[in-house]
């Protein structure tokens, strides 16, 4: 019966160290994920998420774009910056994440 290696039998085809790079950056673009737009029903919904979860000193679950990438942050919100348009996150471990509004996908409690 013939069993079929997959992508194992074209690994010796990537000898030359400048096609492995140019590999991964393929890979790479193609998993980019593209920028979320908002609506303005979600921003007021996630703007009194952050308004109650400030008062309350509540812990966070934000979802974030960069890089091409969606990224989590767990946390609490340390300070908005309403000039910057951005959050001061402080995770777990007290580490200092600053986000920019535009990159909020989505925000909820934790």
């Amino acid at each position: 019966m013939f069993k079929d290696r997959g992508i194992v039998k074209w690994q010796p085809a990537a000898f030359l160290p400048e096609h492995k790079r140019m590999l991964k950056e393929v890979e790479k673009e193609q998993n980019r994920k593209p920028r979320v737009e908002l609506d303005i029903q979600k921003l007021e919904e996630m703007n009194e998420i952050v308004c109650e979860a400030m008062e309350n000193n509540s812990e966070l679950c934000l979802v974030y774009y960069k890089n091409g990438e969606h990224k989590i942050l767990i946390g609490h919100i340390h300070y908005l910056d309403p000039i910057k348009k951005e959050f001061r996150v402080l995770d777990k471990f007290e580490e200092k994440y600053i986000l920019k509004m535009r990159d909020i996908i989505d925000i909820r409690f934790n």
